[in-house]
């Protein structure tokens, strides 16, 4: 049985889409969205409890953080520029 579902996407991401409709390889943009996650190994979401733990502990260490936050762009930036230190490029 098919649902229909709504989601909001960034607009690069539904550029990738259509992408694929344009190009003829599918219908529409639900088929694109279904293949994909037909095609996603979700075997490796199986996480161990430490593991859980541990992702845990570091969200709450985070959320307790009184720095700034900093956007996407920002964050690049400062590793772009780290790598670019660390390795001379």
């Amino acid at each position: 049985m098919n649902e229909k579902l709504s989601i909001t996407l960034p607009s690069e991401l539904v550029a990738v889409l259509q992408e694929q409709v344009d190009s003829g390889r599918y219908d529409t943009i639900s088929d694109v969205v279904r293949n994909a996650l037909e095609q996603q190994d979700w075997a490796h979401v199986d996480f161990t409890e430490s593991e859980i733990e541990y992702m845990r502990e570091k969200t709450r260490k985070s959320l307790a953080d009184s720095r700034p936050t900093i956007s996407v762009e920002e964050m690049r930036a400062r590793l772009d520029a780290h790598l670019d230190k660390l390795y001379g490029r």
